[in-house]
């Protein structure tokens, strides 16, 4: 080979290219994008079944999350992201002095407050009755905050269920193992969510803590505040304020998960001990505590680590008894979202899920707020389409979400599929749907025939068909106020429904409300079914009724009279006696019968007697 002549020059550098440099190009090349897109790939693990499994790849996630962003502080991750973000067609650049004001999006209205006009004025029509929901809107943003559980398998399996079973929620999460609110020295939690709030701008912030927080609270130059003492109290108590503060400063509403109960009994004192601090403070502070005690718990309210997931059983926590297990970690994700419908209007993904709307009534029937939920159809969330309502009564000593507690998913289902607007109105612990001249504030009846009839015919996409059911205490609930109220009520139905309130004398809730039954029989009667019936015969024919019991049920018999006496007096109805008892399995059974039926009869054209 002929020796390179002087005029041909030296090598060019990149002809003199090494192999390893090559590859130390590329490493940073590839770096660079993985820091720039790390929460993609955080995203890519969470949503994967098999590396969403493993808390080592969650925790790398999170830390890669954690090292970029604080590298995007310096000017190499500025110019590449500017150069990514250049390249992308769906961005519309402006100039400096054309950029919009930074975005501050106001948090929804924690709840939707009733209508200010004179109830006398009547319900407005439903072209008149502004859509529930808009056929567009800005995305829902969410904030997931809190301990051990946010960065593990509970976290991941809530976000991606906030993620992927709504509509138009965005979800930003943070986790830190072994922190809480208690110890600010370890980790500033109020810091860290001061910068993610100006950060993200969340409509909602779901945070827990609360698992390393029952311990002493370290002071500096001070002797530590030992726990559960009254100092401890105030100043968790104190801390928890703060945060609600915090957030409801920013525009956004606070939710705070309780913990739920540990395996361990003296571990779970103390967590319980922090809940109710916690629980009493978020009420205070106007944040909303939702408790996932009994969500660990069996029917006996003792620990269970036993669950039932999509058909099979598992295990709840792993071996250390504290953390979830990660189908644990998706049972109790799944609960929690249904909780936190009942609080954020939340859309379901499927078309076929009805939306869940909770309202607030200032009622004056019983001299406090009260609240019912709304299970409406979509596609009359929407459009404004007005259909029946169905009032859903629940029994004695409960509240308005007894039947969301029990029946949360078979409402939405049961809602769209018989295009109803099921209602759970709030009926009191004893309340017994009357209005009782004895203990003041307590007028359930008025509160259910005024008050939330009259809301939910201005707010919600209904028309004037309407049916009421209820179970037990509720069940003699719906058919009273269907009884004593023919002018509201087009269908009444009853599951173990206390038809006969004599056979219920004794009830010390009953008695302190319309007085000892031996000296008040009138008063009684004219809240007992079986004695409505007797003295308004014209009215009970022109009521279509649906009577359900269980054959062991407590109240079999008193049920088995009221058919016999309905069909001597010619009353349209329809008795079923069938297996099961005086409980929530049996009310669940039953649930889907009696939304159908009563679908069936407004469907029909039955329209309240006094429209005839």
């Amino acid at each position: 080979m002929a020796p390179r002549s002087p005029l041909q020059g030296s090598p060019r550098p990149s002809e003199r290219s090494e192999p390893a440099s090559v590859i130390v190009g590329l490493w940073l090349t590839a770096l660079a994008l993985t820091m720039l897109f790390a929460d993609d790939v955080r995203s890519f693990v969470v949503h994967d079944r098999d590396l969403g499994a493993r808390p080592v790849a969650l925790a790398a996630a999170d830390a890669l999350v954690e090292t970029s962003e604080r590298a995007r502080a310096s000017w190499l991750s500025e110019l590449l992201s500017g150069l990514v973000e250049r390249a992308r067609p769906d961005v519309v650049w402006l100039r400096e002095d054309e950029a919009p004001a930074p975005r501050r999006a106001a948090a929804p209205p924690a709840r939707v407050e009733p209508p200010a006009a004179d109830g006398d004025a009547g319900a407005p029509s439903a072209a008149e009755r502004a859509p529930l929901l808009a056929e567009a809107g800005e995305p829902k943003r969410v904030l997931l905050i809190g301990a051990s559980s946010m960065l593990l398998h509970f976290g991941v399996e809530l976000e991606r269920t906030l993620r992927t079973s709504y509509k138009s929620v965005e979800v930003t999460r943070l986790g830190k193992l072994a922190t809480g609110l208690v110890r600010d020295d370890f980790f500033d939690w109020p810091a860290k969510t001061t910068e993610l709030l100006d950060k993200v701008e969340p409509h909602v912030v779901v945070a827990q803590f609360g698992g390393n927080d029952a311990q002493a609270i370290a002071q500096a130059r001070r002797a530590p505040l030992m726990f559960a003492t009254p100092e401890w109290d105030e100043e968790y108590g104190r801390r928890i304020t703060a945060l609600a503060e915090l957030v409801r400063s920013r525009g956004a509403r606070l939710i705070l998960l309780g913990m739920p109960m540990m395996r361990e009994p003296r571990f779970s004192r103390r967590i319980e001990h922090v809940n109710a601090i916690t629980s009493e403070r978020a009420e205070k502070s106007g944040a909303t505590f939702i408790s996932t005690w009994d969500l660990s718990a069996d029917p006996r309210g003792e620990y269970t680590n036993s669950i039932r997931l999509d058909g099979a059983s598992h295990l709840l926590r792993s071996s250390d008894g504290v953390h979830f297990t990660r189908e644990g970690a998706v049972y109790m994700a799944r609960r929690v979202s249904e909780q936190l419908e009942r609080e954020v209007l939340l859309v379901p993904a499927d078309e076929d899920m009805a939306v869940v709307v909770r309202r607030d009534i200032d009622s004056k029937a019983l001299g406090r707020s009260v609240s019912y939920l709304a299970y409406v159809p979509q596609t009359a969330a929407r459009e404004g389409d007005a259909l029946p309502t169905l009032l859903l009564l629940h029994g004695a000593d409960g509240g308005f979400t007894d039947w969301a507690d029990h029946a949360h998913r078979a409402l939405q289902e049961l809602s769209s599929r018989h295009e109803l607007v099921i209602v759970t109105p709030e009926g009191g612990a004893s309340g017994w749907y009357v209005d009782s001249p004895l203990v003041p504030n307590s007028r359930y009846e008025s509160h259910v025939v005024e008050e939330v009839v009259a809301d939910v015919g201005a707010t919600m996409p209904v028309d004037d068909r309407r049916g009421v059911a209820g179970i037990s205490a509720g069940g003699h609930g719906a058919l009273t106020l269907a009884l004593k109220h023919p002018e509201l009520f087009a269908s009444a139905s009853s599951m173990s429904g206390v038809v006969d309130l004599s056979a219920a004398a004794s009830r010390e809730a009953l008695v302190e409300r319309l007085g000892p039954y031996a000296d008040n029989r009138e008063r009684w009667e004219e809240s007992s079914a079986r004695h409505l019936v007797e003295a308004r015969a014209e009215v009970a024919r022109g009521l279509p009724m649906l009577i359900t019991v269980g054959s062991s049920d407590r109240w079999a018999p008193e049920n088995r009279a009221f058919a016999e006496l309905l069909a001597a007096l010619g009353v349209d109805h329809t008795f079923e006696e069938h297996a099961g008892g005086h409980d929530w399995p049996t009310w669940t059974e039953k649930l889907p019968r009696h939304v159908a039926w009563h679908a069936e009869q407004l469907r029909a054209g039955a329209v309240t007697p006094a429209s005839r």
